[in-house]
């Protein structure tokens, strides 16, 4: 026989799961649709069954790791929405019937629908762009290309690559230091070529802009902008891009590589899941064009 103290923590353990049923009964009592009440329960016990989570105790990192999860597994982001939905009106009725203190659900990302998907280049445009860079004017080739590739291979907005100071940079272990938007910092991994081509800018400083331009000041962000037009005509890519779109290009791709959603996340410094899963929709269309695009034997 179960003591009573064992008693305590099994309905504590299993809340969730024991809520399930007069959770879906309220539903019923406020007229939901049978079909809305299947997917509710549905949705909850698979929640359930993936995080091996039935209590009413959940942390914020459990969540939005399961949120990571279903835009790994491919997941559009309307059906994550409707998830999280799911998940916020059962925690919001354990708190309102008094069986959980706060809902842990209002953690989760709000999936922003029906916005325009970012433009990202194909594999094949950017080398392209960047082999035109390395032909281009002598005088700033090497600079340029340092440029574009850290906009590309580490995701970086254009005003946190010409900003960059030597000082942020550790070679020795291969990371950058960024500062993002609204002072956040952010430490991202480079790789060995990108430090082989770090060592080439840098030379024998030790400190100051990584691109100078101008009256002690750096690079400005409008001339890689006029640059990045210029070298996109002289590639043959015929529409108009901006140095950005090689921030959401590095997203697209490492998704499209298999690359964790939180990977991508942690790189491009988004506060947001949700805005990294906009990603995820570009990330889809790039391996159908793929696998469309190759010739097997058969």
């Amino acid at each position: 026989m179960l003591t009573d103290k064992e008693r305590a923590e099994l309905k504590r353990d299993f809340a969730a799961w024991l809520a399930l049923e007069p959770f879906l009964q309220d539903l019923r009592r406020r007229n939901c649709s049978p079909r809305t009440i299947r997917e509710y329960r549905k949705t909850l016990i698979n929640y359930f069954l993936d995080t091996s989570n039935y209590s009413l105790e959940v942390s914020r990192e459990e969540l939005t790791g399961w949120v990571a999860r279903m835009y790994d597994r491919g997941v559009q982001p309307r059906s994550v929405a409707t998830r999280i939905t799911t998940l916020r009106s059962f925690f919001g009725w354990a708190v309102r019937a008094g069986l959980a203190a706060s809902s842990p659900a209002e953690v989760l990302p709000k999936v922003k629908l029906g916005r325009t998907l970012p433009k990202a280049l194909t594999e094949d445009e950017v080398r392209r762009f960047m082999e035109t860079v390395k032909v281009g004017p002598a005088s700033r080739a090497e600079r340029d290309l340092a440029v574009f590739t850290l906009l590309y291979t580490c995701g970086l907005r254009v005003s946190e690559a010409v900003s960059l100071r030597i000082e942020a940079i550790d070679l020795g272990g291969a990371i950058l230091q960024v500062q993002g938007k609204g002072n956040k910092e952010r430490t991202i991994d480079l790789r060995e070529q990108d430090v082989a081509m770090l060592r080439e800018q840098i030379g024998n400083r030790t400190e100051g802009w990584l691109f100078p331009g101008v009256r002690d000041q750096h690079l400005s962000a409008r001339v890689v902008q006029q640059y990045c037009r210029e070298y996109a005509k002289a590639s043959g890519i015929k529409r108009r891009i901006h140095p950005h779109v090689f921030r959401h290009s590095c997203a697209v791709h490492y998704l499209t590589r298999g690359a964790p959603i939180t990977y991508v996340q942690q790189r491009l410094g988004h506060s947001s899941l949700a805005t990294t899963g906009g990603y995820t929709q570009l990330a889809d269309a790039e391996r159908a064009r793929i696998t469309r695009s190759i010739d097997l034997a058969i």
